[in-house]
């Protein structure tokens, strides 16, 4: 509160009479944004230096606005940054793959990038703010989730000529095992066969 008083030309006039209660609002505000000491600091810092320009009290909401770090300070990139990325990317490359600048790039593109065929500009670009402002958030609180690495896709080798031909049934282990050749191999066509029907 002292701050607020010192550099805010219009603190006393408009709460000298009831601080307490101003500084319970101010506070649960700040606890309910997620802002702890550092953030606070921020918040104080931002406030002295905007003072010379809009030297007003700020609600406290915006002040627990003013206490949460920016995505320049995380080394995220722009909203706009971020929008021109995915659509040239996307333009240039298609479905190939593009090194993206940043991790939350990544993830926006993963999410709706695709969306940019079949939206208008002005759709897709609200469904990159949309995604932005969330990651954004994800970020501040908890950090990004790590990246997870690809499956690798493996191909089972077909079954052998000799063994497609050979008797439905044989004696011991090797009819065993031709067996079993054969039920896997009909798994991996029923697989196949599946993902067709569901492909448009």
């Amino acid at each position: 509160m002292p701050v607020l008083n010192l550099y805010c030309v219009d603190f006393a006039k408009r709460h000298g009479a009831e601080l307490d209660s101003i500084a319970i609002e101010y506070a649960e505000r700040l606890v309910a944004n997620g802002i702890g000491q550092q953030g606070l600091q921020r918040g104080i810092e931002r406030l002295k230096r905007q003072a010379g320009i809009k030297p007003w009290t700020p609600n406290p909401e915006e002040f627990a606005l003013m206490c949460k770090p920016t995505a320049e300070e995380y080394g995220i990139p722009s909203i706009n940054e971020v929008y021109d990325e995915i659509v040239k990317a996307r333009g240039r490359n298609g479905h190939t793959s593009h090194a993206f600048s940043h991790q939350i790039v990544s993830l926006i593109n993963h999410r709706v990038g695709f969306d940019m065929y079949q939206s208008t500009a002005a759709e897709f670009r609200k469904k990159i703010e949309t995604e932005y402002a969330y990651w954004l958030k994800v970020a501040f609180c908890s950090g990004l989730p790590q990246p997870k690495a690809a499956l690798e896709h493996k191909v089972a080798p077909e079954l052998p000529e000799y063994l497609k031909n050979a008797p439905k049934t044989l004696p011991g282990a090797l009819g065993e095992r031709i067996a079993n050749m054969r039920a896997k191999q009909a798994e991996r066509n029923e697989v196949q066969l599946t993902v067709k029907a569901r492909t448009p």
